[in-house]
């Protein structure tokens, strides 16, 4: 299913910043194509968004602030990194983004043709409805109830 078009972008989300992080370090590791050569690894475009300080080091390179920081250098004017912003996400493959974080501004007038929820059991029902606001002709929803168990008890 990825990669059919040139063009065809996700959107991956999940509740948590921990799982958002643990998935874009998957995907920049490489996704295997199977319409080309056997054994062919793609990297796609990838765009990290939401709160920097929250984000794991290891994706760091790809959250949009440090790929806005590398595009236009320190003492950019606001309209200057408000179109590096908009620029970056367009031509970003794959967004990733917590449930809440798909609501951010940045992504306004965006178009997903699939949006994968991971954890999507662990989530509640509202905040999953955030990221179908971009026109997604597809929506996978990842992760059982039975996939992780709980951490806490009540007393």
């Amino acid at each position: 299913m990825l990669f059919r078009s040139p063009r065809q972008r996700l959107l991956i989300c999940a509740p948590s910043n921990t799982a958002v992080d643990e998935l874009a370090q998957r995907l920049l590791q490489g996704i295997p194509v199977y319409l080309g050569e056997p054994g062919e690894i793609k990297t796609p475009s990838i765009v990290r968004i939401g709160d920097p300080t929250l984000v794991h080091p290891a994706v760091q390179c790809v959250h949009l602030e440090q790929l806005v920081q590398a595009k236009v250098g320190i003492g950019a004017t606001k309209k200057e990194i408000a179109r590096a912003r908009r620029d970056i996400i367009k031509k970003a493959e794959i967004v990733c983004a917590t449930l809440s974080g798909a609501g951010a501004e940045v992504l306004t007038g965006q178009v997903f043709e699939t949006v994968i929820i991971d954890e999507a059991a662990q989530a509640n029902e509202p905040s999953v409805l955030i990221p179908l606001k971009y026109s997604c002709d597809h929506c996978i929803l990842v992760g059982g109830m039975y996939t992780h168990y709980m951490t806490g008890r009540s007393a």
